[in-house]
């Protein structure tokens, strides 16, 4: 099932241009809710204590709190156990891959990604959810 085009994102990547890339692609690809960026996980999950969203992209390697533990702190807040949570990585170590599905990651993209590439993986994602 492919994810509906109206559904809100949420993006945290520590680099700009990483959240403008892929908010640039989401637009692309047809989506068009609301896309929510943060630099880092501690203010989104502030933000995320009062706020709902559709779907989670967050980098894996950030310098205040790693995607891994922000992921982890997210499937704690009430109502955000089934939302799709991907990571954006450039690690593809299978230890890490499956740590990351064990504590509740949907899936994962590898950096550099395409357009379809990501299509792909946010199409899985809510599959696993809906």
């Amino acid at each position: 099932m492919a994810a509906p085009k109206e559904i809100s994102f949420l993006i945290v990547d520590d680099y700009s241009s990483i959240r403008k890339m892929i908010i640039a692609h989401l637009k692309e690809l047809g989506f068009k809710g609301r896309k929510t960026e943060f630099e880092g996980p501690t203010k989104a999950l502030e933000w995320l204590a009062t706020e709902k969203v559709d779907f989670i992209l967050s980098d894996w390697q950030m310098p205040d709190m790693s995607g891994l533990d922000f992921l982890k702190n997210v499937k704690k807040i009430d109502g955000f156990t089934d939302v799709p949570f991907m990571l954006v990585t450039t690690v593809n170590e299978k230890a890490n891959v499956i740590e990351a599905i064990s504590n509740g990651a949907s899936n994962y993209i590898i950096k550099p990604w395409t357009k379809d590439g990501l299509l792909e993986k946010l199409d899985q994602c809510w599959d696993k959810h809906n």
